[in-house]
């Protein structure tokens, strides 16, 4: 499998795992008889299928973008922010400014 949908593929899996975590309490946990309304709604299960769906299309897209977001040069994990860096290694330097004067 070519290593950019196995990277896709588990995080957002990460994400629709998560959102079976969140379904899963909020149908046990039943606050406000969501649980009840989410499985008992027509003696139908979709309810809760569809909100699991939508859930883990959020929870796994942000997944991948924090994912991509935390990727370090040239598309390897590591370093936080990603990006290059400074090219050739360059290093910033303090300069003075004269303000102009006042009269």
């Amino acid at each position: 499998m070519p290593t950019l949908l196995r990277f896709v593929l588990c995080h957002a899996a990460a994400g629709f795992g998560l959102s079976a975590l969140l379904v899963g309490g909020l149908i046990l946990t039943n606050p406000g008889q969501a649980g009840t309304l989410l499985l008992g709604a027509a003696g139908h299960w979709w309810p809760a299928a569809l909100l699991w769906f939508f859930v883990g299309l959020t929870f796994g897209g942000a997944q991948l973008a924090g994912a991509v977001m935390s990727l370090g040069p040239e598309g390897r994990p590591g370093r936080p922010g990603g990006g290059r860096g400074a090219p050739g290694g360059l290093v910033p330097v303090a300069l003075r400014a004269r303000a102009p004067r006042r009269h």
